[in-house]
């Protein structure tokens, strides 16, 4: 130990100051030890000094090819270009980007090669529902819930970057990709008290349901496509190719038709093609609610569709 810190160890009883020096000491020896993480973090990955974050795979709800979210933390002072994308046990992974969806305009999701993405100077590139994202194509092995697949990032500059990507349901995705469960607590506590002080309410007022859904399918342009009944005979049906899904045939669904299959295929939309964009505005609760509506209109009597 070095002599000034021996000087001020609490055990030092010769100090008429003990409890002041107890506590610089203590302050000392934590800025040592902070030191050195930031330093092993910062060797951690590439000499570039960016690292990979929150990597998940997410196994699809019907027959795409499972999808691919992360996020890479550049701590350099100059962008970076990618270069490649490659997980273990997949021959390829193909960089999707889609656009929001707009009600009355066709949305398709496009193939961009990674060489046009870019980290930015100290800045943050994420894969996310709704954004950019990855499909892993023609998996050499099956995946397997819980495990963890090696996601490398090769980078213009001849870097490299690495780490692992969980496979999770797409139920626990915006737990995955959200904040630390530390830091989650700690923004939870500070809405609570902001809350408090404000007289502002805090959290859902209810769980999903099945009325929060049909409001949402009205308010979100659903029927617009689906048709106000889900006969998929809405005003913009006539301009989509292929037409949106008739919601009340359960043989017509392109992906899986239980409540958590059709909330994912809300948030992910028809990944590889299609007119079903992505809903990744909406939180998770909001999509189990319109899940729930999708499945009482099969559910319900209806006026006969006036889809030709």
């Amino acid at each position: 130990m070095h002599p000034r810190l021996r000087a001020c160890a609490p055990g030092n009883r010769a100090l008429s100051r003990r409890s002041a020096c107890s506590v610089a000491y203590y302050l000392v020896v934590a800025g040592a030890v902070s030191a050195c993480v930031v330093a092993a973090s910062a060797c951690g990955d590439a000499g570039s000094g960016a690292r990979v974050e929150r990597a998940v795979i997410v196994p699809s709800a019907g027959t795409a090819p499972p999808t691919l979210y992360f996020a890479v933390r550049h701590r350099g002072e100059a962008p970076l270009a990618l270069e490649a994308i490659t997980v273990d046990g997949a021959a390829r992974v193909a960089v999707y980007a889609q656009h929001q969806h707009e009600v009355g305009v066709p949305v398709a999701s496009a193939e961009v090669p990674a060489w046009q993405l870019w980290l930015p100077a100290y800045g943050v590139l994420r894969f996310a529902p709704g954004a950019i994202h990855g499909m892993l194509l023609e998996l050499q092995r099956p995946l397997t819930m819980g495990e963890t697949r090696r996601l490398t990032i090769r980078l213009a500059n001849g870097d490299s970057v690495s780490g692992d990507a969980r496979v999770v349901a797409y139920a626990d995705v915006d737990d995955a990709l959200s904040p630390s469960p530390r830091l989650r607590r700690l923004l939870a506590a500070g809405g609570r008290i902001a809350a408090t002080l404000t007289g502002a309410p805090t959290g859902r007022a209810s769980a999903p349901s099945v009325e929060e859904g049909r409001a949402l399918y009205l308010a979100n342009g659903c029927a617009s496509c689906h048709g106000p009944e889900g006969h998929g005979d809405g005003p913009v049906a006539k301009t989509l190719t292929p037409p949106p899904r008739d919601l009340r045939d359960v043989t017509a669904f392109k992906n899986r038709t239980d409540p958590a299959s059709i909330a994912q295929t809300i948030a992910e939309g028809i990944v590889g093609g299609g007119a079903m964009p992505r809903f990744a505005h909406l939180d998770a609760a909001s999509r189990q609610s319109l899940a729930l509506y999708v499945v009482a209109l099969r559910l319900s009597p209806s006026t006969p569709s006036t889809r030709p």
